[in-house]
């Protein structure tokens, strides 16, 4: 498989509906956790759902402190498609960018104070497991495994933003106006 098939194979991936169901978990999370806290004020949040949701959605408690409830939840509704309805635009890049986000993640952390960092990138690569929101292995070319090591501006997920741009076939404003709150 090429490079540009694997690329449209993720995006095909991220707008089928296991690729929505798996957002739609996010923002049923959000929703929790903004309720115990409005519910509860005084009461330290849930670590352990906030551990899960960061962990499983890198770049999700952004959207818990900057989403309104209403956009969470019209969110949640264009998530819970009828039959024939359309995939809301916003979504595939999201599924795409919290996938690739938690690999290069991952891969930022094996890579660190490895003696070849490439090597143990590819190793770790390998031993994933495919999930509807995993990019393909063949995506990982040596340009962006240096770029996880290294990040242009220090930001990793400025730059999988501009990933998932090239993956879902859009623009970087239009992709970060998708992801980013």
């Amino acid at each position: 498989m090429s490079e540009r098939e694997a690329m449209e194979a993720f995006a095909r991936r991220a707008s089928s509906p296991e690729g929505l169901a798996w957002l739609r978990d996010k923002y049923e999370t959000l929703l929790s956790l903004r309720s115990a806290r409005r519910d509860a004020p005084d009461q330290d949040p849930p670590r352990a759902a906030l551990r899960r949701l960061a962990q499983t959605f890198p770049g999700a408690l952004r959207e818990l402190e900057l989403r309104s409830d209403e956009d969470l939840r019209e969110r949640l509704r264009g998530l819970s498609l009828e039959a024939g309805s359309a995939v809301p635009p916003w979504a595939p890049p999201q599924v795409v960018f919290h996938g690739t986000l938690r690999i290069a993640l991952a891969l930022k952390r094996v890579m660190a104070n490895a003696d070849d960092p490439e090597a143990r990138a590819r190793q770790h690569l390998a031993s994933i497991a495919p999930t509807i929101d995993a990019p393909p292995v063949i995506l990982w070319d040596k340009l962006h495994l240096r770029h996880i090591a290294n990040p242009p501006g220090g930001r990793l997920s400025r730059i999988v933003v501009g990933w998932t741009a090239e993956i879902i076939g859009l623009s970087e404003a239009e992709a970060r106006d998708a992801i980013l709150p």
